[in-house]
């Protein structure tokens, strides 16, 4: 009796232990689930994630472009303006020597315009001087003649 009170609880035992190992079989199945499905999850984000990089690379790209045309674009610019710069201080410089020249034109028109009027008043008294000396020549030559006729007689 004592032999099989034995076997019966080696039997419970061993029963115990398998309905604890069914449970710890159970317990990992449905963890090993879990983490399946955890597993399936990170890959759909991973899919997902490699997509969106594909597609940011893609717009890196297209992105990289555009700065690189924008860049170009930025210094022809740049060397236009350059270029206008100069052009505008070589007509600003055109323009102080050509209103520099037209001051000196209108200063020399002044001055031909003081020596002219003083022309005209030199000429005005040289022909009232000539006036003078005509009529002066006629009246000497008037009283010649008139003394040679009173000579004469």
């Amino acid at each position: 009796l004592n032999a099989q009170y034995q076997e019966n609880a080696r039997l419970k035992g061993d029963l115990h232990r398998r309905q604890s190992s069914d449970a710890g079989v159970e317990r990992l199945r449905t963890e090993l689930l879990s983490i399946k499905e955890q597993l399936q999850g990170h890959e759909q984000t991973i899919d997902i994630l490699v997509e969106e990089k594909s597609g940011l690379q893609a717009k890196l790209m297209r992105q990289n472009v555009t700065i690189e045309e924008k860049t170009n674009e930025c210094q022809e610019l740049m060397r236009r303006l350059q270029a206008s710069s100069q052009k505008i201080r070589q007509l600003e410089m055109a323009m102080d020597e050509a209103h520099t020249d037209l001051q000196q034109q209108k200063q020399n028109c002044e001055s031909g315009e003081k020596v002219s009027s003083s022309l005209q008043a030199s000429l005005e008294a040289l022909r009232t001087e000539n006036e003078d000396l005509t009529h002066q020549i006629s009246e000497l030559t008037n009283k010649l003649k008139a003394q040679g006729n009173a000579s004469a007689n």
